[in-house]
C-alpha cells in the first residue's frame, strides 16, 4: 500500500486480523532485535545472610524467543508465514533461540550468526508467581555487519508480503535505519514498532 493511501485514522490491526491471518496465511518478514528470554520459576522460603533480599530454590527454567523473536512467533501461531532478519552470537544461546525459532516455524534462514557477537539474554527471577528481579546479559558486542544484515533483508522480502520492523536499538543502527528510509517507497506494505522508529516512517496495515 502506497504511504499517501494509508487510511491516517488507522490505529493498528482489531480482532478480525487473527482471521485474516489464519485465512490468507501472508508473508511477513520481522527485522528487529532477537533475544533469548529466559524464567526460573521457584519457591521461596529465607531471606539472604548476606543482605535482605530473598533466596530462591529455582525448580524450573524456560528458554523461549523474547524482542523481535517473540514477535515473529505469535505471528507464527497466528498462521502467517514468516522470516526472521536479526543478529545473533555464534554461541550457545544463539543456538537455543535458533532451535526454539525452527520448532515454533520461522524461517531461520535468514537470521546471522556472528562471531563477534554475544546473543542477548533477559533472564527473570520468580517466586510463587511474582516476579523479583530481572537481569540482563548483553555483555559488549561487535556493532552490526550493516551490510550483511542489509543483505539478508533483501533476501527475506524477495516475495514477502509484509515487512514489520521490531527495533529495541540494539540491531538496527543509523545506518540500518537510514537505508530503511531511502527504500520506503519500494519495501512492502510496513510496520515499525517500538520507540525507536526510523525518522519519518509510517505506520501501516499489513493483512
Amino acid at each position: 500500500m502506497p504511504f499517501d493511501q494509508i487510511d491516517p485514522s488507522f490505529r493498528g490491526p482489531g480482532p478480525e486480523s487473527v482471521d485474516h491471518v489464519a485465512a490468507r496465511r501472508p508473508r511477513v518478514v520481522v527485522l528487529g532485535d532477537a533475544v533469548l528470554d529466559v524464567w526460573k520459576w521457584g519457591r521461596c522460603h529465607r531471606l539472604c545472610r548476606e543482605g535482605p533480599v530473598p533466596v530462591v530454590d529455582v525448580a524450573d527454567t524456560a528458554k523461549v524467543p523474547g524482542a523481535a523473536a517473540n514477535t515473529v512467533v505469535n505471528l507464527a501461531a497466528l498462521g502467517a508465514r514468516v522470516r526472521l532478519v536479526a543478529a545473533v552470537g555464534d554461541d550457545e544461546a544463539g543456538a537455543t533461540l535458533r532451535d526454539s525459532l525452527r520448532h515454533a516455524g520461522v524461517d531461520t534462514d535468514t537470521l546471522l550468526a556472528d562471531p563477534a557477537r554475544h546473543t542477548e539474554l533477559k533472564v527473570r527471577v520468580l517466586a510463587d508467581e511474582q516476579i523479583l528481579l530481572r537481569y540482563d546479559e548483553d555483555r559488549a558486542t561487535a556493532p552490526t555487519d550493516t551490510t550483511a544484515l542489509l543483505a539478508a533483508l533483501d533476501t527475506a522480502l524477495a516475495d514477502a508480503d509484509a515487512l514489520l520492523i521490531c527495533d529495541y536499538g540494539a540491531t538496527l543502527d543509523d545506518t540500518v535505519r537510514a537505508a530503511l528510509c531511502a527504500r520506503r517507497d519500494s519495501l512492502p506494505c510496513w510496520c515499525s514498532t517500538h520507540t525507536h522508529r526510523p525518522a519519518g516512517s509510517h505506520c501501516a496495515p499489513i493483512w
